[in-house]
């Protein structure tokens, strides 16, 4: 059997005649330790002390009751004098231990986890309870120190006036409507069986500004009523009867009676032996619907045999007929010490309770769990300034959790015995300011650490697992969120070519209104292109190029196709293993092509790509001008048709490359020799290639006019070196012009010609053979080093498509 946080003050003190000897004073007291009347101990030990201040044994009997009655100042400082005196400590080595815990309870942890470790340090091996006691007390003190850094700051707690707090003990409120009902232990017994006269509690209610004793027909009692509780439709009042059993220690059951009009009550009932059990405490009743069950269930405390601790929180269903099922205990709540005033918030979901075995502040602690499903979950103390080092009991809180109540006798409460500084319990009010929670979640990717966009953020409760909100945001990286305090969240991030990322997120450790940002990165297992585009004349950035990417496997399935008319980059996701071709076009420019090859690629990465587009102005490249070997296409021939393709001649005769140098300079001495074979190989490499390269970019430049609508005449003139007779070089130059429009009309397959044939595209050919050769070369066909494989013949030998003009 406990007290039940009810402090009761001021007992029997008076069978012991002042002025009695020092022993006389001792046995009062241990008659009082006997009687655990801790205040009668404390008052006759400390007499005791007056006539030798010195006396450890009297010191520590002093520290010992002043503990038990929660006088925590006058306990510790009695527990310094003997651990400072090196004799004592070693005859009272729980001096320390308590001396720290005296600490603790006033909020001195420093202290605490100095004498604390003293103890664990001097008397390791002596006692391994308290050796265990300690090194728990250690830890949950460093926890505490933390916890106390990190406070509810949305919580603000006030002290209520007078007429609700009293010197004595002032606890158990609850609210019903606008009005107020709480517990006083201001009150004496009037039968006059005890003198003095012990203190007891009645029910009081505070309307408006005015606290009253309620009903005499409940309160016209010597026994201790306590704890009110109104059923949903408040039709019923719960509370409890208690009867002194020592000094110090009383029992409890639990009543209820109907609620009449004008504030009477009906005559009351002792609740049935399911739930009350004789001999034992049943006490703190509260009583709530159940929407599952949908039946109202009684929560209460006792200290019941076959409990985990010493009191438990029990539930009991009350039927329709207003029976009671037998009571179970709350296995998932309980502890090995005491835990109790249990209150639900069927609102929220929540239960709040207080403990003194959990880890805490120090002494009782408020605690609130989730229920789910019948069950109790997630059960963690309330932060300060709500808890304390003190003890802090019988929490309340509207359906909002926007105010709440509770009792505490934290430092400021009132005092029974100002001089000994223990005692009492004031209720406490606590309003919670709104806590607004803004959140940007921002994602990016996890290689380039650059913004990514079109990502889909879930929030998500990791303690349910609902989605509370999704955000897709199209063109940034924000995804805005409203939180709520309190909560453990988890954040998921989807993207199409990247891997779902989950981010957990807690605002438990929020007690303010704020703003916060929280940066997802997401990871994909393709290779990432990053392409940029660029005008090639003034190579500056070029914005509005349209991008095909196509697998070279599936070319009539373009993967990607985009313009950005913003800027010049494109972003884009390859599956490793094949090969790309991009294609970048703009109306003005020539269409660029480039490649991917990813065939051999296991490991995603960044590929960063420049693609250059020419200006799309098909004049620039006039005039365009090939290169032909000697008597090529067709050799022999007096024809001026020919079948062939310029690019299969110009494949032929970029081969002869090392003929030609070795014919040069075979009479050459060494002196010009070196010169010579640089100006055939600067020749090949230069004008031929290069014109060739010329012809294709024209070639690309004139499909995009026609394709634009425009009507084109091409004249293509053709050359030959003087090496033949005139009539030949002209049959011969008109051949080479019918090489170049069959490389023409061979272009991508055919595409030049339907514009042909629809007259949208003429090709014009002139042929001046030798005319227009130069006079210096060679015409002497036994001179063939001069004629044929000079750089000078060879320049000679060529076609040039010199003009191009609208119809």
């Amino acid at each position: 059997m406990k007290k039940l946080y009810i402090i009761v003050a001021l007992c029997f003190v008076s069978s012991i005649t002042w002025g009695q000897t020092k022993r006389a004073y001792i046995k009062a007291a241990e008659k009082a330790v006997t009687e655990e009347n801790h205040y009668a101990a404390l008052k006759f030990y400390s007499e005791a002390l007056d006539f030798d201040q010195n006396d450890p044994e009297i010191i520590y009997q002093v520290a010992e009751a002043a503990r038990k009655f929660n006088a925590y100042d006058l306990a510790a400082e009695k527990y310094a004098m003997l651990t400072d005196s090196l004799v004592a400590d070693s005859l009272y080595p729980l001096a320390s231990y308590h001396l720290g815990e005296m600490k603790q309870r006033m909020g001195d942890y420093e202290s605490a986890l100095q004498y604390y470790n003293m103890y664990v340090t001097e008397y390791s091996g002596t006692d391994s309870l308290y050796e265990l006691k300690a090194n728990e007390a250690i830890a949950n003190t460093e926890w505490a120190v933390e916890r106390m850094n990190n406070p509810d700051r949305s919580a603000e707690i006030t002290q209520l006036e007078s007429d609700v707090n009293s010197p004595y003990s002032d606890f158990g409120a609850s609210m019903k409507g606008d009005d107020m009902y709480f517990t006083s232990m201001q009150h004496e017994e009037q039968s006059g069986e005890n003198f003095p006269p012990r203190n007891i509690s009645k029910l009081h209610l505070l309307s408006g500004d005015t606290s009253v004793v309620i009903d005499d027909n409940i309160n016209n009692t010597d026994s201790l009523v306590a704890h009110t509780s109104f059923n949903a439709d408040e039709s019923m009042m719960y509370y409890t009867l208690c009867e002194f059993v020592t000094a110090d220690e009383i029992r409890c059951d639990i009543y209820r009676r109907t609620v009449l009009a004008e504030g009477e009550f009906g005559e009351a009932e002792k609740l049935s032996s399911a739930v009350n059990i004789d001999s034992f405490t049943n006490t703190q009743p509260h009583v709530v619907f159940d929407e599952s069950r949908q039946q109202e269930v009684l929560y209460f405390v006792s200290d019941r045999p076959g409990g985990k601790g010493e009191l438990d929180i029990y539930y009991s269903l009350i039927n329709s007929d207003g029976d009671f099922s037998e009571a179970k205990n709350l296995e998932s709540i309980n502890t090995e010490g005491n835990d109790v005033t249990p209150y639900i918030n069927k609102d929220k979901g929540l239960m709040y309770f207080s403990s003194d075995a959990r880890q805490g502040l120090g002494g009782y602690d408020i605690y609130k769990a989730n229920i789910e499903g019948g069950d109790f979950t997630n059960i963690e103390g309330l932060r300060p300034p709500v808890n304390s080092s003190y003890h802090d009991l019988y929490y309340t809180v509207d359906a909002l959790e926007e105010f709440g109540l509770f009792s505490s006798n934290r430092e400021g409460a009132a005092y029974v015995d100002p001089s000994q500084k223990a005692c009492c319990f004031d209720i406490y009010e606590v309003e919670y300011d709104e806590v607004i929670i803004d959140l940007d979640a921002l994602t990016f990717d996890a290689l380039t650490k650059n913004p990514l966009f079109e990502a889909t953020v879930h929030l998500v409760n990791a303690e349910t697992g609902d989605t509370i909100k999704t955000v897709y945001s199209e063109a940034d990286s924000s995804h805005v969120f409203k939180l709520k305090k309190g909560i453990e969240y988890l954040l998921i991030a989807e993207r199409e070519h990247y891997n779902t990322a989950t981010v957990p997120l807690s605002t438990v450790d929020i007690t303010k209104s704020e703003e916060l940002k929280e940066r997802i990165y997401m990871t994909t297992d393709k290779m990432q292109l990053d392409l940029f585009t660029f005008n090639e004349r003034t190579k500056e950035e070029l914005a509005g190029v349209t991008v095909k990417i196509t697998d070279v496997t599936d070319p009539d399935n373009p993967i990607y196709i985009s313009t950005n008319d913003a800027s010049n980059d494109y972003h884009v996701y390859l599956e490793l293993g094949k090969k790309y071709k991009i294609e970048a076009g703009k109306f003005g420019f020539v269409t660029e092509v480039d490649y991917v090859d990813l065939t051999n690629v296991t490991v995603p990465g960044l590929i960063k790509k420049d693609m250059y587009l020419e200006v799309f102005d098909i004049e620039d490249y006039m005039p365009v001008t090939v290169y032909f070997e000697n008597d090529q296409p067709n050799p022999r021939s007096k024809s001026t048709f020919s079948d062939k393709k310029y690019g299969e001649l110009y494949g032929d005769y970029v081969l002869e490359k090392p003929t030609y140098i070795k014919k040069v300079a075979r009479r050459m001495n060494a002196n010009v020799k070196q010169e010579a074979e640089k100006d055939i190989a600067a020749f090949f490499e230069g004008d031929v290639a290069g014109g060739y390269e010329t012809l294709k970019r024209f070639m690309r430049a004139l499909k995009k006019e026609l394709s634009l609508g425009r009507s084109l005449e091409i004249a293509i003139k053709g050359y030959a070196s003087p090496v033949a007779d005139n009539k030949y070089n002209l049959a011969l130059g008109q051949r080479r012009v019918q090489s170049v429009k069959n490389e023409i009309l061979a272009y991508e397959g055919g595409l030049f010609g339907p514009y042909v044939t629809s007259g949208q595209l003429i090709l014009t050919d002139i042929s001046y053979g030798e005319e227009l050769a130069d006079k210096s070369v060679s015409d002497k066909k036994g001179d063939i080093l001069d004629s044929v494989y000079s750089v000078g013949a060879s320049r000679e030998r060529k076609v040039e498509i010199v003009s191009v003009t609208d119809q």
